[in-house]
Formats: C-alpha cells, sequence, structure tokens
C-alpha cells in the first residue's frame, strides 16, 4: 500500500508486487492512542456484501477513512477469463 498525501487527503494505491489492484481516496484520521493491531471496519451493503471504511495500523496514532464512493479497481488476469 503507498499513499500520496494532500493535506488531510490522500490518494491510496494498493499495490500486488509491482501491479495495482485498487485505488482510492481516504482521509488521514487522528486517533487518541496508537492502534495495538493492523485493522479495518467495514460496513453493510444492500446486496450483502460489505464495504471497508477504514484501516488502522500497528503502533501508529493515525487511520485511513475511505470515502464513500467505489474503489478504482484495476483488472487482474482472473477477471479476463
Amino acid at each position: 500500500m503507498d499513499w500520496q498525501p494532500n493535506g488531510p487527503t490522500v490518494q491510496v494505491t494498493l499495490l500486488h508486487g509491482k501491479q495495482t489492484v485498487a485505488t482510492f481516496s481516504a482521509h488521514l484520521t487522528e486517533e487518541p492512542t496508537p492502534n495495538r493491531d493492523d485493522a479495518y471496519a467495514s460496513a453493510p451493503e444492500p446486496d450483502g456484501s460489505r464495504r471497508l471504511t477504514v484501516i488502522y495500523f500497528s503502533g501508529k496514532r493515525t487511520g485511513l477513512e475511505l470515502e464513500q464512493s467505489e474503489a478504482s479497481r484495476q483488472p487482474s488476469m482472473s477477471d479476463s477469463r
């Protein structure tokens, strides 16, 4: 995972090796205490799936709160079958 800061908003790129898997915008959040573990939060969607809402990093007081719009997913080899 890599992100490019632009104030409290960042552009996040998820990588698998050097291949981009997804990109999305997020807001850096400040937590009152450092996170004990890597973690995430999700919310239910109407179709029964779950939407990623926040990513927390172990030992850090920052989190990435994902924007409501959908991530831009890059097609993978398995998607083209």
